[in-house]
């Protein structure tokens, strides 16, 4: 298998230095643990240190909560392929339960890799929501199709309390989010994967040809600060949290055109209650498609960061893109605030 064969040579060289990145939802950023030491990615990290005492192990850890592997692929680039992994853990198989394209993002994600990051080792973990339903069986295949090792919580769970051995507030605090012990459990999977592996295995076949798609092989991700407008009218730019810079309007009317070469055209937006409104979103001067998207959240547990496809086939050219901040609103909005956290581009090799 390709990525057990790239994990004995990461865990065998002679390098200083390891780099160990995850991937993944709020799971991975820690949701639940009750100290950041009961993080399944924090054991992980501590077990990679005494495995390896003659090198420096470096944690990067990448989890946003409530995201998929559809921001998850356009987030790659800059949020571990710059971090020079050696080893990767991918993890969104709940946030990709409901989201749709889940095999061609998730593919994407482990495509640019084998681009930008051949050598790294990679491993797939499932989690779980209450309901055992996840994205396990899509995400599955495609790392089979990669030989990439895939660890899944699911079905022990399910066969635990099917058995009396444990209740499902053992694992979590709620319909997804581990316990300590749950993550125990989880990090259990990936240090057994580890510890149990063939290390006779070496060999390393030099890529793999698509599955399902290879539409997400090359992205692009433009912060506030990467758009570079035609014109800016009543839009600003400000921190953010995890994405950097974002766009962001209150007053109806406000535009923003810009350019972009690719052949899709998406946006992550923060979606939230109170005072938030609608875009209308118009492609190549109303030659292309045109949509409305609503930021009001009708939820009272606060906001999350959503990804919208706008445009999802153009010709690989130059598209102009114009974003109007409408009057309209939902009726329960107090008003018209917009957060554009990230505009996401499919394109060629060329670049966008």
């Amino acid at each position: 298998m390709k990525h057990i064969a790239l994990l004995n040579r990461v865990l065998s060289s002679q390098k200083e230095s390891l780099n160990f990145c995850v991937l993944g939802g709020s799971i991975t950023e820690g949701a639940s643990a009750k100290e950041i030491q009961d993080r399944y990615a924090n054991r992980i990290f501590h077990f990679l240190e005494t495995l390896c005492p003659d090198k420096k192990v470096r944690f990067i850890n990448k989890g946003i909560g409530a995201t998929g592997s559809n921001i998850g692929v356009f987030r790659l680039k800059n949020d571990i392929i710059k971090s020079n992994p050696d080893i990767l853990i991918v993890e969104f198989a709940v946030n990709d339960t409901f989201h749709e394209n889940v095999s061609e993002t998730y593919e994407g994600i482990l495509r640019q890799m084998q681009i930008y990051k051949p050598d790294c080792a990679i491993i797939g973990l499932c989690t779980s929501y209450e309901d055992f339903k996840t994205a396990e069986d899509k995400h599955k295949v495609i790392a089979n199709h990669y030989q990439i090792p895939f660890v899944s919580i699911r079905d022990i769970l399910k066969n635990r309390i099917k058995a009396g051995e444990m209740k499902w507030s053992d694992y979590a605090t709620d319909n997804c989010h581990p316990t300590s012990y749950g993550h125990q459990l989880l990090s259990d999977l990936v240090i057994n994967l580890i510890k149990n592996r063939d290390t006779s295995d070496q060999a390393v076949p030099t890529s793999f040809p698509k599955l399902v798609s290879d539409k997400y092989e090359y992205t692009t991700l433009l912060h506030a600060g990467d758009v570079k407008p035609l014109t800016k009218t009543g839009w600003w730019s400000c921190n953010n949290w995890y994405f950097g810079e974002r766009l962001e309007a209150d007053h109806p009317g406000s535009i923003l055109e810009f350019e972009f070469v690719g052949n899709s055209l998406s946006l992550i937006y923060k979606k939230f209650p109170g005072d938030f409104g609608k875009i209308k979103i118009t492609i190549d001067k109303g030659k292309g498609p045109e949509k409305i998207v609503d930021a009001y959240f009708e939820q009272a547990w606060g906001g999350y960061s959503v990804f919208v496809e706008i445009a999802p086939t153009l010709p690989n050219e130059k598209h102009h893109v114009k974003i109007e901040l409408l009057n309209e609103k939902h009726n329960r909005s107090n008003g018209n605030r917009f957060q554009i956290e990230g505009i996401c581009i499919t394109h060629l090799k060329q670049g966008a």
